[in-house]
Formats: C-alpha cells, structure tokens, sequence
C-alpha cells in the first residue's frame, strides 16, 4: 500500500465525523496487543495553548537526549505532523505500513473507530515500536472521553487554558467544560495547571484530591519579558538566564510557563533535563500556525486562533506590533463557534475583513460572516475561495501600507501558507537595487565572535573543499576504491558544511554579547538582568567553540581514512586539514576557557572546559601522527651517494 492509498484507506474505513467514547479505542487497543501499556506519557488537554505546551515540552525533552513522541492534531499541511519522533514527522513508507497493521485489526471490528481513534492507535503503536522514552499526547478534544484517554496514568497530565468552545460536546459553562477536561487525571498522576481563574482550579483541585494526585500550578510571573519584535521574543527566569522562542505571540509566554513547570516536575521525578537542554528547546521548537510570519513586506501572519479566547491572544499581538486600523483580516470560521464574540474582539485592529470558507463541511458560509461584521461596522468583503482572499488582501495591504493576518481555523493555514508560498516572494533581498543589495549582503556577512576558532574554522573548511576536488579530479587514480572515496567525499561535504553553519552561528552568538554588555545595572533589577543575559550569552558563546571541535575531530578521523586511499594530490590537502583541524582543537579550547572564566554556572564551566580537555588530548596527538605519517609518505626519498 503506498501513501496515497494509506490516506484513502482511512478515509474508506472509518466511522464518519467526530464521535465521543472510549469502546471503539478500547477495542482496537486491545487488538493490537495494548501497547499504550509500554509508554511514559505527558497528557496535555486544554482550550488553547495545547499544542503549543506540547510542542516545547517535546523539544526539551529532546534536547535533554530523551527519545520524546509528539502527538498533535490537526496537520497543517500534511498528515505525517500528526505523528512525531524527536521533530521529525513519520515517514509515508512508516505510516502506510502502519496504516495497514491498524487496518488489518479494523477490519475485525464491528463498531468501526473515527479517523481520529485510527490516528491515536496509529500514533501509540508507532511510539512503542520505536521505544520512545516519553509521548506528549495531545488531547484532541475535551478530556474525560478523548480517544487519548484510552492511556493508564500518564507520569504528567497537564491542562492549559480553559474557555468555552465546542460547548455542543463539552458543556455550555465553563466549570462543565473544565469538569470534562479533568478526567485525563488519574490515580496517583501529577498535574500541571495553567495558571488561571479560582472557579477552574477549584474544579482541578477536587478531580486531584478525588484520585490523589498531586497539583501543581505554572507561574508565568517568573518570566521576565526581555525582547521581543514580530521574529520572535525573549525572557528571563533567574536560574537559566535568557530564553528566546521563536513566537512573537505575548500568549506564548504563559504556555511557556505551562511547559516549564512540566520540566520542572519530570525532574523532581527522576528526569536529568539540564538548564542547557531548556534553552535549546525552547529555541528550536516551531509550532506551525500559531501567529506565524509567513511573508514580509507585507507582513503576513497566520494564527489558528477560533475561538473568543484565542481571538483575544491575537488580537492583543495584532495590537502590539501594528496599532489599531493597521491590518487587513482573512476570517474563516466554523458556523458551530462564538463568531459574534470573535467578531466583536477583533474588530478594532482591522482595517478590513475578507471573509472565507475554510476547506470544512461545517465552515460558515462567507457571506453571512461579511453581515454580521458589517452590522457591527467593520468593512467587509466576502470571497468565493481563499486563494482569491489571500492574493488581493496581499496586493492591497502592498498599497495601502497594511498588514494581514488569517484567522478563525486551522483547517485554512495549511492552504494559506501554500497560496503565500506559490505567489509571493519570500526573498529578503528581492525589491533591493543592486547597491543596496551589495550593502545588505556586506552586512549580513558573518563576522566571527570565537576569534581564532572560527577563523581556524573557516580556513579547515576551505582545506575540505580543496580535498574535495582533489579526490574529483583525480578519480582516475584510485578507481579500485571508488566507493571509499565516494564516502569520504561525501561526509567531507557534510563537515564542512557544519563548519560553515558554526561560523555563522559564532556570528551570531557575538551578537547579543554586545549587546549584553550595553546594558544598563544601575538598579537592582536592571544588574539582574544583565547578569541573566551575559549568563546565557556565555553559555551560547560556548556551544559553538565545542560545535568547531566535534567537526574537527570529524575531520581528524576523516583523514586518516583518506591517508590509506587518496591519492598524492589528496593526500597533500588532507595533511593541511589535518594541521588546521589540530591549530582550530587548539584555538576553540582557549575560546572555551576564557568564556568560562566569569561563567556563574561552575559546575556547567567545568563541564565544557572537560569535555574540550577531552577532545583536544586525544584527537590533538591523534592529528600529530597523522600529519607526520602523510609528511612521510609525501616526502621524496633521500638520494643514495653511489660508492
């Protein structure tokens, strides 16, 4: 079965729309050997801010060395987001396999699963094949009767923001809505609770004494907002310093918080996720369609924002960064949501609406969504497709010097992000004269912050371009091993290009040490904070330096590789890399060592001073032998006097 027909198979199969209760889940567990049994689970549930929670806890996870499951819905542009592994989406050839393992055992039951329960059993048996040390699941819709439920006690069972929506399933107030969603504790679980309003946490409480549980309660007053423009933000929290994430969004910080307080209580457990691997996950996560940037001049974001609660996060981001009157709406929503209330929230930022249907059976018709926002006196204009919204709100904003911003569902970003992508150039460099083109491209040049390290860097990358052609042009000479020096080529390709992409990270690790230093410490709080910042500077200035000597020792083990198969000429270029590589060992140890000097952090000083320590012994005299041995071999022999 290929993927295609994967997809159309489930589609085939299923149970039609979205049908609460455990049966169905439970049988096709059951048939499937009971897998769920064999997981750690984090169980996220909540109104808004969900999938973001989960996808930050997954990427510390990752970053800490676990091997962490994501299970989200619904996919923004294909399938395979749905189900994750350390970030990376399942393989088609992996999930039509498993579309037929499932399948085979849907085929057996009477009472067939939603698309939804084929997903959740999917994504479960794929997590235990692959023996993920956690899964963060997400609850697909309230709690107490989610196909997700089918799990036994998670290790964490986390509830984000609660608000009214999908009231027709879960209940018309928000104490039966929060109710639902409490059923995902169990016996004898932690809980995290987003902070929120005492009606709700009372409600959390009683479900925590009722199973005995433990509760505990994010503190998103510990994030101290730093920096922040429509590329992303920052904050501080006082043991780790400085946090970027890459959302401009203000409600990110409290689900930021949420995912915090989770980390906080795996290691209270047991878990060893390090200040390091909190940094780097926050950074690296990307969380699709969450007021998203997706094109600029002009800017246009995506959010998946549908419903008053998620309209009020946007609209207070909108609000920030552009003003009031200064955005052009595409709305899309469901006709079974609060649209009057969403209309009223966002009306004061737009400019005008372009009113859509998302591409679902139960979408609003455009038309009657362009009366009700012109009743409440916005202007409003209602398109047959969304690719036609997208082009002229795009067209119009460029006129009249506006903004865009898509809302109302996330069943439209994925199409959005397309139509953007197919249309519009994303090029920064695009509507640049050539002038201004050469000034932009001088001063996004890298410049090096690690000093001797990078620049070494730089010159052991040229040194593996020039092996590179040498073992192209000379394959002639050893066509008896052209596989070898097929790989060696191959991965001298792969390190300089990490050698490349350190220099630049260097560059931009130099950057806002600057700008750390330029701060002011004239008050308690302001020293705080300088502190903070100049803290996480040092420890990202000390990532790359360790990055250059990992591609170094790569390098060192690559040419005494190419020492026994290369040719004269690539034998020559393999000695000069060998040399740098041993000169960069030497210089990006010493940039560790000074960095950690004023470093705080001693304990996480040590460790980077060991393991550079580590390095530079063992492969510094490795990078002597070889350098020698190649020497030898290139020399001439010595002439013999005849008698």
């Amino acid at each position: 079965m290929n993927y295609n027909n994967a997809l159309l198979y489930i589609d085939k199969i299923v149970a039609k729309g979205s049908i609460l209760g455990l049966d169905r889940i439970k049988t096709l567990m059951g048939l499937l050997g009971n897998p769920e049994n064999e997981l750690n689970f984090i169980h996220v549930a909540g109104t808004n801010g969900k999938g973001s929670v989960a996808a930050y806890t997954q990427s510390i996870l990752t970053q800490a060395g676990y091997k962490t499951g994501l299970f989200t819905s619904p996919h923004i542009e294909r399938v395979n987001e749905r189900i994750q592994i350390d970030g990376q989406p399942i393989k088609d050839s992996e999930l039509s396999a498993l579309v037929e393992e499932v399948g085979e055992k849907v085929e057996e039951m009477v009472n067939k699963p939603t698309e939804f329960e084929f997903y959740t059993a999917m994504a479960i048996l794929y997590f235990a094949k692959n023996e993920c040390d956690y899964v963060v699941l997400e609850v697909g819709l309230g709690g107490e009767y989610d196909s997700t439920n089918i799990i036994p006690s998670p290790v964490v069972a986390c509830i984000t923001n609660i608000g009214l929506d999908h009231t027709a399933e879960l209940g018309n107030s928000l104490e039966e809505i929060a109710a639902t969603k409490s059923k995902i504790i169990k016996e004898g679980t932690n809980v995290v609770l987003s902070k929120q309003e005492d009606e709700i946490t009372k409600i959390i409480e009683e479900r925590c004494k009722e199973v005995d549980a433990e509760l505990f309660i994010s503190e998103p007053e510990k994030l101290e907002p730093l920096s922040g423009d429509i590329e992303g933000q920052s904050f501080g929290i006082l043991e780790f310093g400085e946090i970027k994430i890459n959302s401009p969004a203000a409600y990110q910080l409290e689900n930021c918080a949420t995912a915090f307080k989770i980390i906080e209580v795996l290691n209270s457990l047991g878990a060893k996720i390090k200040p390091e691997a909190v940094i780097k996950g926050f950074k690296k996560t990307y969380w699709p369609g969450r007021f998203e940037v997706i094109l600029k001049k002009p800017d246009f974001i995506v959010d998946g924002s549908h419903n008053p609660e998620g309209i009020k996060a946007t609209k207070e981001s909108l609000e920030r960064f552009f003003g009031l009157g200064k955005t052009i709406i595409i709305m899309g929503v469901m006709k079974d949501k609060d649209y009057n209330q969403m209309v009223d929230i966002i009306l004061p930022v737009g400019a005008k609406f372009f009113t859509v249907a998302p591409n679902n059976q139960r979408a609003l018709d455009p038309n009657e969504l362009k009366k009700v926002i012109e009743g409440k006196g916005g202007e409003a204009k209602a398109f047959k497709t969304v690719s036609e919204a997208v082009k002229e709100a795009v067209e119009t904003a460029k006129k009249e010097n506006l903004n865009v911003c898509a809302i109302g569902s996330l069943y439209m970003v994925g199409d959005i992000k397309k139509i953007v992508k197919d249309n519009f150039s994303n090029d920064k460099y695009a509507e640049l004269s050539v002038n201004e083109f050469i000034s932009k491209l001088a001063s996004d040049a890298p410049t090096p912050g690690g000093g001797g390290a990078a620049a070494l860097a730089g010159a052991l990358a040229m040194a593996l371009g020039n092996m590179v052609a040498s073992l192209t042009l000379n394959s002639k000479k050893y066509a008896f091993a052209k596989k070898d020096m097929l790989e060696i080529k191959d991965k001298a390709n792969e390190i300089q290009n990490e050698l490349l992409d350190a220099i630049d990270q260097d560059a931009e690790n130099f950057k806002p040490l600057i700008e750390a230093y330029k701060l002011p410490s004239d008050t308690d709080k302001e020293k705080m904070l300088k502190q903070m910042r100049l803290d996480k500077c040092t420890i990202d200035a000390c990532q790359t330096p360790l990055q250059i000597m990992k591609s170094c020792c790569a390098v060192i083990e690559l040419v005494a590789d190419l020492a026994d198969k290369g040719s004269r000429m690539a034998l020559s270029d393999a000695g000069c890399a060998a040399a740098l590589a041993k000169a960069a060992l030497q210089a990006a140890s010493l940039n560790i060592f000074i960095n950690t000097k004023s470093m705080r952090y001693r304990d996480m000083a040590i460790a980077f001073n060991d393991e550079a320590n580590q390095m530079l012994k063992i492969y510094g005299e490795y990078a002597d032998k070889i350098y020698n041995e190649i020497k030898d071999e290139l020399n001439p022999p010595e002439e013999v006097t005849p008698v």
